[in-house]
């Protein structure tokens, strides 16, 4: 657990010091990545998240055509995320963390839809070139995705990949693909 801590403050630290010229530049070029992978192109449901301000802005995707739009939203009885379906910005209120999540108008997602025909794009402090994402700690993601077996892409900046094997327990979910600015690595 200490190992984890310390992966994540040098990767985080790493990701905070892009300055907003650097950030706006490489979201950009993470969004034109996607669109270019065939995931994209073949999915009926595109999984989204908003960005807490350091992670890559997903958000302009919501205006392209022809998917459906989804974004985890948190359920307090069942102390999990779910994924809910919005269609557009305003669909988004400030929810756990305060984080923009689907407002409880929203209607959840169907759980056929979210398991085999979307493209996850989750967020991540770091990975490896083994598909090991690691998070902030909690799960939240690994048990969101449980029994999900559409393509999962961790969305990073170049920065955020790590050199070295990062630590992986039995419940993590592997990445099935990764998108930075600067490359795409496809392990699935």
């Amino acid at each position: 657990m200490q190992q984890k801590r310390e992966i994540r403050k040098i990767f985080s630290a790493a990701r905070k010091a892009l300055t907003p010229e650097e950030r706006f530049a490489a979201d950009k070029a993470i969004r034109e990545r996607i669109k270019h992978l065939a995931a994209y192109q073949e999915c009926k449901a595109l999984a989204l998240y908003a960005t807490d301000g350091t992670e890559p802005d997903l958000l302009p995707l919501m205006q392209e055509p022809g998917k459906i739009l989804l974004f985890p939203r948190y359920c307090a009885e069942r102390g999990v995320y779910k994924f809910a379906s919005v269609s557009n910005l305003s669909d988004l209120v400030p929810g756990k963390y305060n984080l923009p999540e689907p407002s409880a108008q929203c209607p959840e997602a169907d759980e056929d839809l979210v398991r085999t025909a979307t493209l996850h794009l989750v967020p991540g402090v770091a990975w490896d070139l083994r598909g090991v994402r690691l998070g902030r700690g909690g799960g939240f993601y690994d048990r969101l995705l449980e029994g999900v077996s559409g393509p999962v892409c961790g969305v990073y900046y170049a920065c955020q990949r790590s050199s070295a094997d990062l630590p992986a327990e039995a419940h993590d979910r592997f990445l099935d693909m990764a998108v930075t600015e600067a490359f795409t690595v496809i392990w699935k």
